[in-house]
């Protein structure tokens, strides 16, 4: 087929699809003008949909663009909803209702305006529409535990060639954050098989991290943390190898969107090596971690670790740095780039220190 003809059948094929396209977008705004709620934020009137109620403020999504925008309690002047919410606040407790206003820092739920609760937002933890608590698990998850939050990955690769491959990797995390402690459950393997006509087929992955993080906190800025971690890499000659560590922290940052925080202290490394006996050491713990939620989910999270060895640092360390970026796809579905980099004391000469990985996979998100 020519150029132009080739053009003007994509033109046609285009033209076809464009009523469906109008109808789509104008099914899309009807279905938001049947459900809009009103805030009044400093004098100005806006209209729309209340997605969430956060600790923080309203979730609100209006009706003259995309996205959800986070509005504060102590702006908002006067709100009205059309559907009924569930709110829970104060260590479990729940309401459910329309929302009639926002007065004195109390926000205004229930059946009717003479019945309503009067709730303090200070004690808001989370809120969602009562149709869409009942219609998602996931939802119903994220609004009856708003303490607990996390994430499943899951990547698979194959390769079919003069070399076939086939690679898995699975992850978990999962967190709970509830004054005054925080505990972080971090696992992680990949498995990696290849084969080939002339020869068997072999790992050449098999990999395991788990990791388990408890702090408590000794006030708004430091806690203490305890850290037990253990590892096995097969390929790198590494049959088991256990680092704890524990110590003092300081956060510079923690809100619902970010976190920064050191972490200094004392731990014990013990590892095993095929062919190469075993070693053990008391070492040092310096850590950073960081996390920013963007806009729309985006999340870019890190950490980085680094244990050196109290006798010999130039002999005996450990470090581990990992940055994972998350982008949501269609809730609770995201996309996930994870980079790995490790340096340690591997003492076999044909393996070397380092290993350096990247990775993206689909991620559950709840």
């Amino acid at each position: 087929m020519s150029a132009p003809r080739c053009a003007i059948s994509l033109l046609y094929c285009y033209l076809g699809l464009l009523p469906l396209v109008l109808g789509f977008t104008a099914a899309s705004i009807h279905a938001q003008e049947e459900h809009s709620d009103e805030v009044v934020v400093r004098g100005t009137t806006l209209r729309g949909r209340v997605v969430a109620i956060e600790s923080e403020g309203l979730r609100f999504e209006t009706i003259y663009g995309e996205g959800p925008i986070l509005i504060p309690f102590d702006r908002l002047e006067a709100l009205r909803t059309e559907g009924d919410y569930s709110v829970r606040y104060d260590k479990g407790k729940e309401a459910r209702g329309l929302i009639w206003g926002i007065e004195d820092l109390h926000l205004i739920i229930g059946g009717d305006l003479a019945s309503a609760e009067r709730i303090p937002v200070g004690s808001i933890q989370s809120g969602t529409l009562v149709k869409d608590y009942k219609a998602s698990f996931i939802q119903h998850l994220r609004t009856r535990y708003p303490h607990w939050k996390g994430s499943l990955d899951v990547g698979y690769k194959y390769e079919s060639g003069a070399v076939d491959k086939k690679e898995i990797e699975v992850g978990l995390n999962v967190e709970r954050r509830k004054e005054p402690t925080r505990l972080v459950f971090d696992f992680y393997y990949a498995l990696e098989t290849t084969k080939s006509e002339d020869k068997p087929e072999v790992k050449t992955k098999d990999e395991f991290r788990g990791m388990l993080l408890g702090e408590f906190d000794l006030g708004r800025k430091f806690f203490l943390f305890a850290l037990p971690a253990a590892e096995y890499d097969k390929p790198r000659g590494i049959t088991i190898r256990t680092f704890p560590s524990g110590g003092i922290g300081y956060r510079f940052v923690e809100s619902k969107k970010a976190l920064l925080q050191l972490q200094v202290g004392v731990g014990y490394v013990y590892e095993s090596f095929v062919n190469f006996g075993k070693n053990d050491y008391v070492c040092g713990h310096v850590g950073i971690e960081g996390r920013y939620d963007f806009r729309r989910g985006v999340t870019l999270a890190g950490r980085t670790m680094y244990l050196p060895g109290l006798r010999d640092p130039s002999e005996d360390w450990l470090w581990r740095t990992e940055v994972d970026f998350t982008v949501p796809l269609v809730d609770p579905l995201a996309l996930k780039l994870k980079i790995t980099y490790v340096n340690d004391d591997n003492p076999a000469p044909g393996v070397g220190d380092n290993k350096f990985t990247t990775s993206v996979g689909l991620a559950l998100r709840f």
